[in-house]
């Protein structure tokens, strides 16, 4: 029998050094059992052997099983990582590690211990996003595929893109064929889809009660994660603040977007909105880290007569490779500090700013009215 059959085949990230050393294998494991980090570090052995066997230089890789949220002590992951080293040739049973994290308050929010401690500023940062994306309920699995379709298709009218295949449509949302197919065909038939042929699919013009339609589904599909602030001190602005300067340092993933008031007020700066009373954001990583990261005092609202301080949606970025009539689309690495007007206005929807709503989904209107 292959000893490598149960191993998994790829690796949760590669670091590669800025002094030209060996790239770092990483493999994030969240786990109380040890059969699963026995499992992690054989894995991280055959992928570091392969590595060395392309190995293009002299400088050889390190390997670094990373432990989250685990109740196994540091003392016995060091021992279950020298049970495997007294396998292994001593020349490369040093290269493998093991490290175990920590939440830490503050922004660096991410700390480390084991093999590799202490570590540099800017690989520390890096593991921190790989252990998010491990916490995370990942989109792709708690996302409602209907969701993602009911989005691409709305930012498609907005960007003035050219029509959309099914195989497109199913590749941007990671939904099945029947599931693409079955939306599509509800689409149709509430009379939403203009005739686009073999060119492929894409929403008619909307009316403004028609984009509120939208917007209500939209929103009923999503689940706010909420969050309060017990002092009473936090200010949207302040957060939104703190957002952008994390994201702009790496700390946050490229995706986090803010929504809301705030999103709406920068797509239509001459919308009649009173002043933020909280911050909406649109992300793909665990809300309760996102929650930390932004103000470690923050917790979750229990409670109906708590204030809402920051509202979290766990929601993809609508970054797609749509075809405009000017040419390509905005380029997946092209990543706005705001979430999509349509996800704004979703915001606002689900908030109770009825008016503005409306106000707003009349400028979409007219944005998307096509000369007749």
């Amino acid at each position: 029998m292959d000893p490598r059959r149960n191993i998994k085949a790829e690796i949760d990230g590669r670091w590669e050094a800025p002094n030209g050393a060996g790239p770092l294998l990483v493999e994030v494991v969240r786990t109380h059992s040890v059969r699963d980090i026995r499992g992690a570090l054989l894995a991280l052995a055959y992928a570091l052997r392969d590595e060395d066997m392309r190995g293009t230089n002299d400088a050889r890789g390190h390997a670094a099983c990373v432990v989250v949220d685990s109740r196994l002590s540091l003392p016995r992951l060091m021992h279950e990582l020298r049970q495997l080293q007294d396998l292994l040739d001593p020349q490369f049973a040093h290269r493998i590690h093991i490290l175990i994290h920590e939440r830490l308050p503050g922004e660096q929010a991410h700390g480390f211990q084991g093999t590799l401690a202490p570590l540099p500023t800017e690989l520390r940062d890096w593991l921190g996003l790989l252990v998010e994306k491990e916490r995370a309920p990942g989109w792709s699995q708690t996302t409602s595929p209907r969701l993602v379709l009911v989005g691409i298709l709305a930012e498609q009218l907005l960007r003035n893109a050219l029509p959309t295949t099914l195989k497109d449509l199913q590749d941007a949302s990671q939904a099945s064929y029947p599931t693409v197919s079955a939306v599509i065909k509800d689409f149709k038939s509430r009379g939403l889809l203009e005739r686009a042929g073999e060119r492929g699919v894409r929403l008619r013009p909307l009316n403004a009660s028609e984009w509120i339609g939208m917007a209500q589904e939209f929103a009923r599909l999503r689940k706010p994660h909420l969050f309060t602030d017990p002092t009473g001190h936090d200010q949207p602005a302040n957060l939104a603040v703190r957002l952008q300067r994390l994201r702009s340092a790496g700390k946050l993933p490229q995706d986090t977007r803010i929504g809301g008031v705030l999103g709406a007020a920068h797509y239509f700066p001459a919308l009649d909105i009173s002043a933020a009373p909280r911050l909406d954001v649109s992300a793909t990583m665990d809300p309760a880290e996102l929650a930390h990261l932004l103000d470690a005092g923050l917790t979750t609202k229990d409670l109906p007569e708590q204030r809402v301080d920051l509202a979290v949606r766990v929601f993809p970025a609508l970054l797609l490779p749509m075809k405009t009539h000017d040419g390509e689309g905005p380029a997946g690495s092209d990543r706005p500090v705001f979430a999509s007007e349509f996800e704004c206005l979703a915001d606002i929807v689900e908030m109770g700013y009825v008016s503005e709503a409306a106000e707003m989904a009349a400028i979409m209107e007219n944005k998307t009215r096509r000369p007749t």
